[in-house]
């Protein structure tokens, strides 16, 4: 995974914790609790930076 890879993660990650919690355009969000979305998208944060902490350890 590249530092490219990371970031489109983070950036997926950071956009669905701002929908759970302002939904989009005045409508939707889950009212500050997590979506399955949003919980996958930090499950895919957090194995990124695992897998570069593990390579990073070689």
């Amino acid at each position: 995974m590249s530092r490219d890879d990371l970031a489109k993660a983070a950036l997926k990650l950071a956009n669905a914790v701002e929908h759970d919690m302002n939904g989009s355009m005045g409508k939707g969000g889950n009212g500050g609790l997590l979506s399955d979305t949003t919980l996958r998208a930090a499950h895919e944060v957090h194995a990124i930076l695992n897998r570069e902490k593990t390579e990073a350890a070689r």
